[in-house]
């Protein structure tokens, strides 16, 4: 039997907008040996985590890691009592043309996507 009490969570990148003292916690997702990411498995909603998408899907899991990630960040002086903190998807790959869909929900949930298209455009912006 699986110990939870010792659960690690991880979050693959922050990014930091100091002039709006907000951070940005985001969650990269590329899955390319597969049919990519799906709408409805991120709309799966779930009291205990599981799966690839834990911190879209559980709302007690989503807030005790960003709870405990803020508190950490303000140990060590990079956030403060005041600091918001957004999360968001960049996904590698997305099923079936899906990426205006999973933007709208992200929006409606107020968290940030990037899709294949947006990073593609990203990158090129930046390599110029």
């Amino acid at each position: 039997m699986e110990d939870r009490r010792y659960h690690v969570s991880e979050v693959d990148m922050l990014g930091f907008k100091f002039s709006k003292n907000e951070i940005l916690v985001l969650e990269a997702k590329s899955y390319l040996d597969s049919a990519g990411i799906r709408l409805e498995k991120l709309q799966e909603e779930h009291e205990i985590p599981k799966g690839k998408y834990k911190l879209f899907t559980s709302k007690t899991y989503r807030a005790v890691v960003l709870n405990r990630l803020k508190q950490d960040l303000i140990k060590v002086g990079m956030a403060d009592s005041k600091t918001k903190i957004t999360l968001g998807l960049a996904a590698g790959k997305v099923y079936k043309k899906q990426s205006d869909s999973i933007r709208k929900y992200m929006e409606s949930n107020n968290w940030f996507f990037w899709s294949p298209e947006d990073i593609k455009k990203k990158v090129e912006v930046t390599c110029r």
